[in-house]
């Protein structure tokens, strides 16, 4: 087994940053230049973790802000975002007309919240990771599961034709995988058609 020095190690180096052509120069100035940006922080960093296994001190990823909106605010949102792209839909289907369209969801969404598992011989340890900025502490959600469509009632100038009904039925049942038991079409009233 052959055994080297830290001067043959150096001086072979050395041997081949003298022999390096232009190209390779550029291209250890550009890795130098991309480690650089990688290792210089930017002045944002994730909130400090509160609690749980992972260390006092240590970062967690990104994090949206605590402060967010309303629950109950956003799924209203959300019902109505689903309400107006469905009525956008339905009014460019031929034969269906001017649509109303009015949307219930069975629950509010879900929050998948990041733990911390520890486990001995006999037990498994399961905490909630929290973060904390500004003096405020929150669980870490890591993903949300949106709210599930319950029901669908949809008002449409065409809404009393067979036809019409029946493809308003299978668009919907289709974009939200619920029963066709649970779409209602109806006739929009002759004084609210508009032309």
């Amino acid at each position: 087994m052959k055994s080297f020095s830290w001067k043959t190690i150096v001086s072979k180096i050395i041997d081949k940053l003298r022999n390096m052509k232009r190209t390779d120069w550029i291209f250890v100035l550009g890795a130098g230049v991309l480690l650089l940006l990688i290792a210089v922080p930017t002045g944002t960093s994730a909130p400090k973790q509160a609690g749980g296994t992972r260390g006092e001190n240590e970062e967690t990823a990104s994090v949206s802000s605590v402060r967010e909106t309303d629950p109950a605010e956003q799924m209203a949102d959300y019902q109505r975002k689903l309400e107006q792209e469905l009525e956008e839909l339905l009014g460019q289907m031929a034969g269906i007309g001017k649509v109303k369209v009015m949307i219930t969801l069975k629950n509010d969404g879900e929050d998948l919240l990041d733990k911390d598992l520890s486990f001995t011989e006999d037990s498994r340890e399961e905490n909630t990771v929290v973060y904390r900025l500004d003096q405020e502490e929150a669980p870490y959600v890591t993903s949300r599961n949106l709210p599930k469509v319950e029901g669908v009632v949809v008002v449409a100038e065409g809404g009393s034709d067979p036809s019409s009904a029946t493809a308003i039925s299978d668009v919907v049942t289709a974009l939200f995988g619920i029963e066709p038991h649970k779409v209602k079409i109806a006739e929009m009233e002759s004084g609210k058609k508009q032309s």
